[in-house]
């Protein structure tokens, strides 16, 4: 009875709830997480994005799905916008409002299982391969970082990073293993040609939904326990189940 009393509760509240409009909604195509398909943004992510922004009360137009280094650039330069799958590093920790973790990211370098001169027993070891990135996502900041510049090659988008790495024009793509799997299905090439070559452990974390600066932090703190109430009652598990199975 308790359990059902609160739930009522938290509906109540809900309804009561001032509606906010104007929340621009940002992010780019990254399946699973977020991705058209049938003109329509999907995705886990887009899916535990929703649900949060619908019980929240947060009223936006659309999702856009825009390239990645215009939709940071989106995010950083204007005020009342969500953007989501993002990466939370120390460089951008003070660049936006965090709401919290929407999905886990375990990053890989991947190579073509033919290329048995490839070798990674460290990150420097990277250094004598030319590595695929997309411009200002966190991957390719993190690359900079480490001193890569010389041999890391920009492409538009992580589709074109896995025809690269298929057709030898590249040695090693930074992805996600869902996210890398999905890409080379939907491509039509065999998975079962590429393999794990290094597991980049500093950039394994989390994918995260955050604010630009300029947002009310009623906005914010709303999203914020809309997140854990998802969480907390199952809300979550399902949408990942029913998303990742599709």
């Amino acid at each position: 009875m308790i359990k059902k009393g609160l739930i009522i509760f938290i509906l109540i509240i809900s309804i009561l709830l001032p509606v906010y409009s104007g929340i621009r909604v940002i992010t780019d195509n990254y399946p699973p997480y977020n991705y058209i398909e049938k003109r329509e943004v999907v995705g886990v992510s887009t899916a535990i994005v929703k649900e949060v922004l619908k019980r929240s009360n947060i009223d936006y137009e659309r999702i856009e799905v825009k390239p990645w280094p215009r939709a940071y650039l989106i995010s950083l330069k204007n005020d009342n916008v969500l953007i989501y799958s993002i990466a939370k590093t120390k460089r951008r920790e003070d660049l936006f409002k965090w709401v919290g973790i929407i999905a886990p990211y375990k990053l890989y370098l991947f190579k073509m299982k033919t290329r048995e001169d490839i070798s990674i027993n460290s990150l420097m070891d990277a250094k004598k391969y030319k590595i695929g990135v997309v411009p200002k996502d966190v991957r390719a900041q993190y690359f900079l970082e480490q001193g890569f510049n010389k041999n890391i090659e920009n492409v538009a988008n992580d589709s074109l990073n896995v025809k690269k790495l298929y057709n030898g024009r590249i040695d090693l793509v930074p992805n996600e293993e869902l996210s890398m799997m999905f890409r080379i299905k939907k491509i039509g090439f065999n998975p079962e040609k590429v393999e794990k070559a290094y597991y980049l452990k500093d950039l394994s974390t989390n994918l995260y939904m955050a604010f630009s600066n300029g947002t009310s932090d009623e906005i914010v703190n709303r999203c914020k326990r809309a997140l854990k109430e998802i969480k907390n009652d199952g809300t979550y598990e399902k949408i990942w189940d029913s998303s990742i199975k599709k």
